[in-house]
């Protein structure tokens, strides 16, 4: 039973194939984030707007619900999701394991196609995406000893 390892954080997304339970992780595809690094005004193009209160005499200014910064983390989980999902087509086979931070998790979670979703047999809420590989490739492993193997059946060839 191979298995589909996303590694994610707001900064990068890592994604590992590994062939069995006790196997090593190999790296097939990595995306960047360079939004993450990037402050709230360089992702803008000006200063928020302003209105002035005739009544009151003050200026006030227009924010938007979601920081810029928020706006391109969200855009980010989005695009990974469809890299999952693409890899997933490609291995119809290969159960999902997600590790990220709580929220992040949860982004992906929320943003994941339904089928992807069914897929998914463990998920790790801890933000590991800065640990070496072998680190990595232990905790994973550890971890999925205590997921119940799951039965399919097989996918039909097509005509």
């Amino acid at each position: 039973m191979a298995f589909l390892v996303l590694v994610a954080d707001a900064h990068s997304a890592r994604f590992y194939l590994l062939a069995n339970r006790a196997g090593r992780l190999r790296e097939i595809r990595t995306l960047d984030n360079p939004a993450a690094h990037a402050r709230d005004s360089d992702l803008s193009s000006g200063p928020a707007g302003r209105v002035l209160n005739r009544v009151a005499g003050a200026r006030h200014t227009y924010q938007p619900r979601r920081t810029f910064k928020e706006k391109a983390t969200a855009d980010f989980v989005r695009t990974v999701s469809g890299e999952l999902a693409d890899l997933g087509r490609e291995r119809p086979l290969a159960d999902l394991v997600l590790v990220a931070a709580p929220r992040m998790l949860g982004r992906y979670r929320k943003l994941a196609p339904a089928g992807l979703r069914s897929r998914v047999v463990l998920e790790i809420p801890l933000d590991l995406a800065g640990k070496p590989v072998p680190e990595l490739n232990r905790l994973v492993t550890t971890a999925l000893r205590d997921v119940p193997v799951r039965r399919r059946r097989a996918v039909p060839e097509p005509d």
